[in-house]
C-alpha cells in the first residue's frame, strides 16, 4: 500500500510506505511529496455524511524535504478531525461505516459506576468510592486473598449487591 495509518487517539497519522525507510517500502523517494498530496487530497474529499461538511480540521506535513529523518514511529501526516464522525463519504470511493465509538475509559467525566450482584449482596446505593477499589472487589469477589500491598479496600465489606458511583 501506498500509505498506512498509525495508531492514534484523538488524531489521524499516516506514514508513508517509503523505499528505503520501511521495511518494504513501496512509494520511490521521488514520488514522496506526491504521494503526500494524495493521501491529503484523499482525506480531505471525506465528508461526514449527517452534516456534508469536511471530516478534517486542519491537516499537517511532518516529512519535508528529508522523509527519513522522522522517527521509525512518527507520521508523515497528521490530521486534525472536525469533530468525530461515526461514518465518512468519499466522493468516488464510496461511504465507510457508521462504525461504534471507541471507548477506552476513563474519558467521559468524574465518574463512573460499578453494579455488583450475587448471592448474599444486598441492594443499595454506597456512595461515592475510589476507583482503587475495584480491583479488591473483584478479587473478593473470586474469594482470593488480598495482597497486602494493594490499593484500594472491597465494596463488599459494607453490602453485597450495589450501585456504586467511583470517583477520579
Amino acid at each position: 500500500m501506498t500509505a498506512f495509518a498509525l495508531p492514534a487517539f484523538y488524531d489521524g497519522r499516516v506514514r508513508i510506505n517509503l523505499a528505503g525507510r520501511e521495511r518494504y517500502g513501496k512509494v520511490a523517494p521521488e514520488r514522496y511529496s506526491s504521494a503526500c498530496e494524495e493521501v491529503a487530497t484523499l482525506i480531505r474529499d471525506c465528508r461526514d455524511p449527517s452534516t456534508g461538511e469536511t471530516i478534517v480540521s486542519r491537516l499537517e506535513r511532518y516529512g519535508g524535504r528529508n522523509p527519513t529523518s522522522i522517527g521509525p514511529t512518527e507520521s508523515d501526516l497528521l490530521v486534525e478531525f472536525r469533530s468525530a464522525p461515526l461514518s465518512l463519504i468519499h466522493p468516488t470511493i464510496g461511504q465507510i461505516g457508521p462504525v461504534p465509538y471507541r471507548r477506552t475509559g476513563g474519558h467521559t467525566g468524574a465518574h463512573g459506576f460499578a453494579f455488583v450482584t450475587g448471592q448474599g449482596i444486598v441492594p443499595g446505593d454506597y456512595g461515592l468510592r475510589s476507583t482503587f477499589d475495584i480491583v479488591p472487589t473483584i478479587i473478593d469477589l473470586l474469594e482470593i486473598p488480598l495482597p497486602t500491598a494493594l490499593s484500594g479496600a472491597t465494596l463488599l465489606s459494607k453490602a453485597r449487591n450495589s450501585i456504586v458511583s467511583f470517583g477520579q
